[in-house]
């Protein structure tokens, strides 16, 4: 059985579980990075351990994490902020992450794909795609052929991108976004929920709507600034 060590937390855990559980493993470990928030209509991560029928073990912060042979690893969180959680762990313990794909999912000819991805339940990747290192793909997305998800990225459920698009580094398409052919979308910029975008995108910033528009800088785009908001959420 696939044992994984688990890093960070996030309402997305619950996928990363399901993922791990449907390729025939078991979660032994979390260690946290940071406190988790705890949401209205959210529950925790310890009440979502609870349902499962074995025990993992919890550690508070990751100053008790010491390499291990036998262990995979894995990032509870889908934030394109996980950025500064991978550096650290690469700069200390040299850490490599396999990528985490739901077998449901279907994989076209010639798909290249990343260290660490994440690919969850349904999803479709088509030909000649290329996912690079740490970008998560949501449930029931379609990804068309030649189309480049940038490290970090975040696609959302049901997000459709069409062919030849190239999605920057942290960028986030919310869930339902449709992206039609060949537009780009610039690094940390988010496109909201449901948006139809019909032209390129520039880096940092948010847009909504159908046809998508321009709506204000990304706030989150700094990892300061992420980190100040989180605090206040």
């Amino acid at each position: 059985m696939k044992k994984y060590i688990i890093f960070g937390v996030s309402p997305f855990l619950s996928d990363i579980i399901d993922i791990i559980h449907a390729n025939g493993g078991r979660v032994a470990k979390i260690f946290l990075n940071m406190p988790e928030v705890q949401r209205e209509r959210t529950m925790s991560f310890r009440d979502r351990l609870a349902l499962l029928d074995y025990k993992v073990e919890v550690h508070e912060d990751l100053s008790a994490f010491k390499p291990q042979k036998g262990f995979l690893y894995s990032l509870g969180t889908p934030t394109p902020h996980k950025k500064t959680l991978v550096e650290e762990l690469k700069a200390k313990h040299s850490l490599t992450f396999a990528p985490l794909i739901h077998p449901t999912v279907h994989v076209g000819s010639n798909v290249k794909i990343g260290e660490g991805v994440i690919l969850n339940v349904n999803t479709t990747i088509g030909p000649n795609a290329q996912l690079d290192d740490f970008c998560v793909v949501n449930r029931c997305v379609s990804i068309g052929h030649e189309a480049h998800i940038g490290c970090h990225a975040l696609i959302g459920p049901q997000a459709s991108i069409a062919g030849a698009v190239q999605v920057g580094e942290g960028a986030t398409i919310a869930m339902r976004a449709t992206v039609i052919d060949k537009s780009q979308i610039g690094a940390w910029a988010v496109v909201g929920a449901a948006s139809l975008v019909t032209k390129d995108v520039p880096a940092n910033m948010v847009v909504y709507g159908s046809p998508a528009k321009v709506i204000r800088e990304n706030p989150d785009a700094n990892i300061d600034q992420y980190k100040k908001n989180r605090a206040l959420s």
